[in-house]
């Protein structure tokens, strides 16, 4: 009963409870991917500046 209570006035019911665990599964599953798009994107965005380098010292 009283945890019941608890559970209400804080938000915590079940659920956001299962809300919870489906994003952290979501998230756990989906991180390897992130990862990869993020370093495709740093890579690129190091080649624009080398393009960016070449183009302002071209004669």
């Amino acid at each position: 009963m009283m945890g019941r209570l608890l559970r209400q006035l804080t938000g915590h019911g079940r659920r956001a409870e299962k809300a919870d665990t489906l994003i952290r599964d979501h998230m756990a599953e989906t991180a390897p991917q992130k990862r990869a798009i993020k370093a495709r994107v740093a890579a690129i965005e190091r080649l624009v500046q080398q393009l960016e380098k070449d183009t302002q010292t071209w004669p």
